[in-house]
């Protein structure tokens, strides 16, 4: 079976950084260029919001999460799945500039 590509990025921000909404909950973005329909984009956004449930961000931040391609099927699973990678990468990339 094929591997799906990677579709969710995931940022730590900073909370009070100018611009950001007045929520403390975590950012989704899914852009229309991305994710087409938008019981898609929906589908996803719900999705996400379950798997992240109970995530905290470190004091003064929040989570900005990203989809970057189209993912095949939105299930909480694979959701759950590419969260686990996603804040990885994250890691590993802020490691890399400290």
């Amino acid at each position: 079976m094929p591997e799906e590509p990677i579709w969710l990025a995931v940022t730590l921000v900073r909370a009070d950084t100018p611009g950001l909404p007045g929520g403390r909950g975590p950012l989704i973005s899914i852009p229309k260029k991305t994710v087409r329909l938008a019981t898609k984009r929906n589908r996803i956004r719900r999705v996400l919001r379950e798997a992240i449930r109970g995530l905290e961000a470190p004091t003064g931040h929040v989570f900005r999460f990203r989809v970057t391609a189209s993912p095949a099927e939105p299930s909480l699973e694979s959701a759950k799945s590419e969260l686990k990678n996603a804040l990885v990468r994250a890691d590993n990339k802020r490691r890399k500039t400290l």
